[in-house]
Formats: C-alpha cells, structure tokens, sequence
C-alpha cells in the first residue's frame, strides 16, 4: 500500500512537471516559435509557409499543412500545394507525411487543408483539392478525403459523395468528432449554399446537418460533442441525429484546458451581426478576472486561402494554471494573477496557438 501511494505521487509530480515544461506553439510570420517560462522564445521551423498548429489529443506533437517546395512564389490568388507534416515537441523533429507530384510548377500540385486528429490520436485527416492536373483534366468536383494512420504510416485517399462546388480556390475545412468526421462548406449541388456533413471513417455521408455558417467548431454539453456555428446563436447541432439543443440566452462557451477544466478558462462571445471579432474573458470559478477583444488570428491565410482553417488566438496551459492571448500586436500569458507580456508581435503575422489539449465547453 505504501509502495503504490509513493508510486501514485511520483506520477502526480512527473504529471505535473511535464505541464508546467509544456511549450507554448505560436506561428509567427508562418513558422513556429515555442516558449516556456524557463527557455524564453525559441524558433522551431525555418520554412516559412506554415499554417496553423493542431494540438494532438495528448499535447505532444503538431500537425500542420506547409507549402510545398518549389510552391513558395506561385499565385497568392490560386492557391498554393502543400504537405502535411507533424513537429514532435519533445525531440523537435519535423516529419513530412505526404508529397507533391513530380516537377510541379506554378498552379499546379495538391493543395491540403489544416489537417484534424482523430479523438485518440491515432490519425490525422484532412481534405485536398488538385490544382490543375498536369495532364489538363478537370479536377473532380468532390471532396477528396485523406487519412493518415499512426505507426504504419499509410495514406488512404478517398473520394466522397459531398458535392464541392463551392468555387473556393482552396481545401474543405474539416473537423473530427467522436461521431465522425465533419466537413464544412461544401456547396450543395442543387441550392448553392454551404453545408455541413458528418462522414464516417470510409467517407460515406451519415447526415447532413443544414446549410449552416461557414466557420464553426466543435463544443461539449456533458458527455456529448456538438457542431456550434460562429454565426448562429441559436443552437447547438446534433452529430448524431438525436436532436439540437437550443442555446440558453447569455450562455457562452468556455475554452478549458481538458485536463484541468475546473481552473483558468476563456469564455467567449461570438460575432454579433457587423463585427469583425469576438469578446473574451479570463474566468475562474465563474468569476471574471480580465475582459478582452480577441477573436481569430487568421482566416485561412496564403497556405490556403479559405477562411475555415480557422486559428485562434487564445490557448489554455496543460494544467489550466495560465492562458496566453494577442492584444494589440502583444502576446499575453496570464495567471490568474496579472497578465505579464511576453513578446511583441511588431507586425509580424500570428496564424494561431496552442499549448495543452483544450475544448470548448457549455456550463
């Protein structure tokens, strides 16, 4: 008994120790720095033609869409090709997941949306569009699924029935839930307007949820995970077809830290009709400490010039004790305490960050 309760403290202390030495990612100027009260700022990538940061589930590497070599200087208006790859926060190492076809040149390659974890964070997905085919074949007007499956390494590209006929130069957004894969935007065939599907892991449509806003993200009411618009304040979205759940007025979203939802968190406003941003606040123990106007660091940006790959410009620590933002070209962390300023941004672009898991939830 004694052994098992000094083994159960070690663990709390390595547990605790490795959120307290977990990096803050941030895109600057489209490559990633980290910081870490104890290294200050470090520079990981020197590429620049990085998109946001995605967060695996258990807070050790990101996954991210790079432009292509050989892609860097073509058309901000086409769009550009890009690859997948995931940065390890512990050794630093950068892996590329896919490639381009040979020889690509202007207009030409697979242009990759943000790419999206799996819940367990045993694969990544994302959606891709080509360019222009080099043997001058219309490009089809689905959207093309692409999965990536940890250890092995294996790729499966899958032709859906969702109709992309949106008209943008870039990628679907996508998101993945525990009911499947959600895909945004997709324009339908008979009305025009943007839609949201839910996929399964083959890529066939289990439901339509509507022709709702484009920008929108995944929330937690309970146990469950639904598909809140940025746009629509009215309802919360089933995934699984067992029926919406109206907003309650005044009821606003929290960003918590998943392993720590009970301390520091973000509450959120989202757009009012006119406005170009949200409100946000640091919360804790349903006390305001800190009001402020944040919002969405980048919509899409030139890796993919479509405004759902969505980055924002807050992130919660592994262990909810501090919450980093941008205001007014000026990175913040803050405990609870006093926001303490860290870096400024000099006109520098901020296209996202993260530092431990972390979800919206409903109160």
């Amino acid at each position: 008994m004694v052994m098992r309760r000094i083994l159960f403290l070690a663990f709390l202390l390595l547990s605790v120790a490795q959120a307290a030495s977990a990096p803050l990612v941030v895109n600057i100027a489209d490559d990633f720095w980290t910081w870490t009260g104890a290294q200050g700022w470090q520079q990981r990538t020197h590429w620049g033609g990085n998109g946001p940061p995605v967060l695996s589930p258990d807070g050790r590497k990101i996954a991210y869409a790079s432009v292509a070599e050989g892609s860097l200087d073509t058309s901000r208006v086409t769009g550009e090709a890009t690859n997948i790859w995931v940065l390890d926060l512990t050794t630093w190492k950068a892996t590329r997941l896919t490639s381009q076809p040979a020889a690509i040149s202007t207009g030409q390659g697979v242009m990759r949306s943000t790419p999206a974890w799996s819940p367990d964070g045993t694969s990544l997905a994302w959606t891709q569009r080509i360019q222009r085919a080099q043997d001058g074949k219309r490009p089809p007007e689905t959207v093309i699924l692409a999965r990536y499956a940890f250890p092995g390494g294996a790729t499966r590209v899958i032709l859906t029935a969702v109709p992309d006929l949106s008209g943008t130069p870039g990628p679907i957004g996508l998101l993945w839930s525990p009911a499947g894969l959600v895909v945004l935007g997709a324009a339908s065939s008979s009305t025009a307007v943007a839609s949201t599907y839910v996929l399964d892991a083959s890529g066939r449509v289990v439901r339509r949820l509507g022709d709702e806003a484009l920008v929108s993200h995944l929330t937690h009411l309970g146990s469950s995970v639904f598909f809140g618009s940025f746009f629509n304040e009215e309802a919360f979205y089933s995934l699984t077809g067992r029926g919406h759940v109206l907003r309650r007025p005044g009821t606003f979203e929290r960003l918590v830290a998943v392993r720590a939802p009970e301390r520091l968190s973000v509450q959120v406003w989202w757009p009012a009709e006119g406005r170009d941003h949200t409100d946000c606040a640091l919360m804790r123990s349903g006390r305001r400490l800190h009001t402020w106007t944040c919002g969405p660091a980048v919509y899409g940006g030139p890796v993919f010039q479509d405004f759902l790959d969505l980055a924002y410009d807050i992130a919660v620590s592994p262990n909810g004790g501090q919450v980093a933002y941008v205001v007014d070209d000026t990175v913040f962390v803050d405990d609870g305490q006093g926001a303490r300023r860290i870096l400024a941004l000099h006109g520098r672009s901020m296209s996202g960050m993260v530092w431990g898991p972390a979800e919206f939830r409903v109160p």
